[in-house]
Formats: C-alpha cells, structure tokens, sequence
C-alpha cells in the first residue's frame, strides 16, 4: 500500500457529507426520508437481490453508444449535478486491437471489447485529473447555493 494513501473511515466520510448538506441548509427530515429510500433491503442473500439488477446495468452499459476509435468515442453522461457531468466514453482503451490482456475466467487471450474510459466533465469541458466523489458534492452543492433565484 502506498503510504502517501489516506484511509478514511466510513463514519467519517458520511460525517463530512452530513456536514456539507447541513451547510447547505438541507433539512434533517430530507436526509432521513433519502437515507430510507436509498438503504438496502434487509435480506440474508444480498447478491440474490442485487444480481438482476447488476445484470440489467450491465446489458445497459454494454448497449451504450460506441465511437469507431480512441478518437472518435461516443460519450455517454450518467450523471449530472451542478455544473459536473460524469460521463462514459467507448471504446475504452481495453477495446483497441493491440491490447491483449487473458480473461480472468477462461484464460483467452483477447481484447475488452465493452470497455469504457470514465470522464468528468465541469462547465463544458473534460476536466484532468481525479477528483472524489466528496470535492464534487462539495463544489455542486457551492454552485447550488450561490445560484441567483431566477435560475434555479
């Protein structure tokens, strides 16, 4: 493990989100009534539950558009909040002819023919580098705070 790498606890990391939407001025009822639809079901076999519906995300992600090259991908938005847009784009770097890589089930030798790279895309334009889940929240929360009312 890298020892520059950072490990943060869950406990602390969903401390930093409430922080951020109470700053926002999100109100407690909201964040439970989320909380309740978003938490998962109790069941004893979660990957019985979960399997169909990984199953369709992953026939939906494969029927996505896909460009004739590296140059030409087909972007596809997933996501979109404030003035970020998280995005697919294929074919992915795996996909290309050259890259050969063995098959973690069979053993193949081959390509990645569904591979996708991700992208954020902020005010328009592809952003370099990596950014969190927690600086994007932050900075989409920002725009949506300091917005003037008539755009809203």
């Amino acid at each position: 493990m890298p020892k520059n790498l950072e490990i943060i606890s869950p406990t602390a990391i969903t401390a930093q989100f409430l922080n951020i939407y109470h700053t926002a001025g999100i109100p407690d009822d909201i964040l439970e009534s989320l909380r309740k639809e978003l938490a998962l079901p109790s069941v004893n076999r979660l990957s019985k539950f979960a399997r169909p519906r990984r199953i369709e995300m992953l026939t939906e992600a494969i029927n996505f558009p896909k460009g004739k090259s590296q140059e030409t991908r087909a972007i596809t938005p997933l996501y979109k909040d404030g003035v970020f847009i998280v995005a697919v784009g294929k074919p992915g770097k795996e996909a290309t002819p050259d890259f050969k890589r063995r098959h973690y089930k069979t053993g193949v030798t081959m390509n990645n023919t569904n591979d996708m790279n991700p992208f954020v895309i902020q005010n328009g334009k592809r952003r370099e580098g990596d950014l969190t889940f927690l600086q994007i929240t932050k900075q989409s929360l920002n725009s949506i705070i300091f917005r003037s009312p008539e755009t809203v």
